[in-house]
C-alpha cells in the first residue's frame, strides 16, 4: 500500500492548530493572505471542519460553513447574489480554508475530501454550494465538480486577489460517479471515512443503498425529502 488516508472531522484543539498551518503555508505559497475573520471553531454548529490525513498526518482541510443569522463569508463581496438564494428558500453553504498540501497533493486526494464535504453539507440540509476560487482553478472545478461560474470580483480577505464566485445546487452534485465504502483502494492507496454523527452516517448508508440500485440520481432529492428529521440530531437549527 503505497499512502493510508484517513478523511474525518476535526475534533480536538491541536487538529485545528494543524489545519491552520497547513492553509498558512498553502496561501503563502500562493502570495495569498491568511484571514481568519471567522474563526475555526470546534463549538459552532452550523460549521464543519474536515480534515485529510495521510499515513496519520494532517495534509488538507476543507470548512463548510452553513448560512445563519451570523451570514457567510461571501456576503463581504457578493451579498446581493447571496441574498437571491436566501430570497428563494435556499439553504446555503460556503466551502472555505480548502487546503491541500502541495506535496500531497493528487485527483484522488481532492475527490475523497470533496466526498466528505458533500455528504456533510447533505447532513445539515444545505440545498446550494457557494465557493471562492482563483479564477485559474476555474475549470477544474466546473469539469470536475460541475460548479458554475456566477460572478468575479476582488477579494480583500486574501489581499485583493481577483475570485470567482462559482454555484452548485446540491441536487446536480455529480454523486452518480462516485464509490462509497467505509475504506476503499484508490490506485493502489487506501482512503477511510470516519464519521460518528448519525444524521451522517444514515445519509451515507442511504447513498449506498442508491448506489447498490443504480438509483444514485435520485439520491439527493430522497434524501432532501427526509432530511429535516435528523438536523436537530447535529445541533443544526435555523
Amino acid at each position: 500500500m503505497k499512502n493510508i488516508y484517513t478523511i474525518c472531522l476535526a475534533t480536538k484543539e491541536e487538529e485545528i492548530q494543524e489545519t491552520k498551518k497547513i492553509i498558512s503555508k498553502m496561501y503563502e505559497w500562493r502570495e495569498y493572505e491568511v484571514s481568519y475573520s471567522t474563526p475555526i471553531s470546534l463549538n459552532d454548529s452550523h460549521q464543519r471542519i474536515i480534515i485529510l490525513k495521510k499515513n496519520d498526518v494532517i495534509v488538507g482541510t476543507a470548512t463548510i460553513r452553513v448560512d445563519s443569522e451570523n451570514g457567510l463569508l461571501i456576503d463581504e463581496s457578493y451579498l446581493e447574489a447571496a441574498n437571491k438564494f436566501r430570497s428563494e428558500g435556499k439553504r446555503i453553504c460556503e466551502i472555505t480554508k480548502l487546503a491541500i498540501d502541495f506535496e500531497t497533493q493528487s485527483k484522488n486526494a481532492t475527490m475523497a475530501l470533496y466526498k466528505m464535504v458533500c455528504f456533510y453539507a447533505l447532513s445539515m440540509g444545505v440545498t446550494d454550494y457557494l465557493i471562492e476560487i482563483n479564477p485559474r482553478h476555474s475549470v477544474f472545478y466546473r469539469r470536475l465538480f460541475g460548479f458554475k461560474k456566477i460572478l468575479q470580483s476582488i477579494c480583500d480577505r486574501i489581499g485583493g486577489w481577483p475570485v470567482e464566485l462559482l454555484h452548485l445546487e446540491m441536487k446536480n452534485v455529480p454523486f452518480w460517479k462516485m464509490t462509497h465504502s467505509p475504506a476503499e483502494i484508490i490506485n493502489g492507496e487506501m482512503f477511510i471515512y470516519q464519521s460518528n454523527e448519525p444524521s451522517l452516517n444514515a445519509i451515507i448508508d442511504k447513498f449506498n443503498t442508491s448506489l447498490n440500485c443504480n438509483v444514485t440520481k435520485n439520491f439527493v432529492e430522497d434524501v432532501t425529502n427526509v432530511n429535516n428529521l435528523h438536523r436537530e440530531d447535529i445541533g443544526i437549527t435555523d
